[in-house]
């Protein structure tokens, strides 16, 4: 069968693997969808009167859950989000892991793909406070780029404030089971709830901030700073520290312009967990 469309991907897209490799250097890390976390924290003066929460699943919104104590008896801050956290456990069953410590509630969405509206209410001079801390669904993980290991052995995450090359765990591979159009939206690479290819011992496309040759370094950003905002490209410089030195497990195999693909030679001997 003939066939009208090129097969094979040109050189100069990120993520593609430029040469011969050994696969035993490649693995499938998940690109974890999350869900949705946040904190309730009571505090203020405490007062007496009914402290409260309300969850809304925007899919039921006619059916919002409440949860409530009447502080009557001179309880704490600490003693009133106890007595919340024991109603919400069987008042939220199924939506909702729930745990408490000192004044503050922890609300652990059960599902990745829905982010509830949680609104409080406390008497007199007390406070109650919703903070989320985590969103729910996840982020892409764009093709060509370093990422970390999720600390499981079978996750991957975007590089962090605060991440070491021991953190690094590979690149994300760009596939032929995707179009290549040389998209750079942050949509061009491997959505929450699905594997990605990392590979962690190959020659690989990676687009270059900063115009490099073979002596340079190899970093990696873990920072935006300015219009160098997307984690995981690499360069040649610490960018005041945005940017990691990653020479032990990479090198520029060529010499390439600022805003341009380079070869770079990717070894990581035991990828992190």
């Amino acid at each position: 069968m003939l066939l009208d469309y090129q097969l094979n991907q040109p050189r100069g897209f990120e993520g593609q693997v430029d040469g011969p490799i050994d696969h035993e250097g490649t693995y499938a890390r998940t690109n974890p969808a999350k869900a949705q976390e946040g904190t309730i924290t009571i505090a203020g003066t405490a007062s007496d009167g009914v402290y409260s929460f309300t969850v809304t699943d925007p899919n039921d919104p006619a059916h919002p859950i409440t949860v409530e104590f009447e502080r009557a008896d001179g309880e704490t801050n600490n003693q009133i989000p106890a007595a919340l956290a024991a109603k919400a456990v069987l008042a939220l069953l199924l939506k909702f892991t729930v745990s408490v410590a000192a004044n503050v509630i922890t609300l652990k969405a059960a599902n990745a793909d829905i982010t509830y509206g949680v609104t409080t209410s406390a008497p007199g001079t007390g406070t109650a406070t919703w903070a989320q801390t985590v969103a729910a669904g996840g982020v892409y993980l764009p093709f060509g780029r370093f990422v970390a290991g999720g600390g499981d052995g079978v996750t991957a995450r975007p590089l962090k404030v605060g991440d070491t090359v021991a953190n690094i765990c590979g690149v994300v591979v760009r596939e032929l089971a995707v179009e290549t159009r040389g998209s750079t939206t942050e949509s061009d690479g491997i959505p929450p709830g699905r594997e990605a290819v990392v590979a962690s011992r190959a020659p690989m496309l990676m687009y270059t901030e900063e115009a490099v040759t073979p002596a340079d370094t190899c970093y990696a950003r873990i920072v935006a700073n300015g219009s160098n905002d997307q984690i995981g490209r690499v360069r040649k410089s610490a960018d005041g520290g945005n940017a990691v030195d990653v020479h032990t497990i990479a090198r520029f195999d060529e010499s390439a312009a600022a805003g341009t693909m380079v070869r770079v030679l990717v070894f990581i001997p035991l990828p992190p967990a």
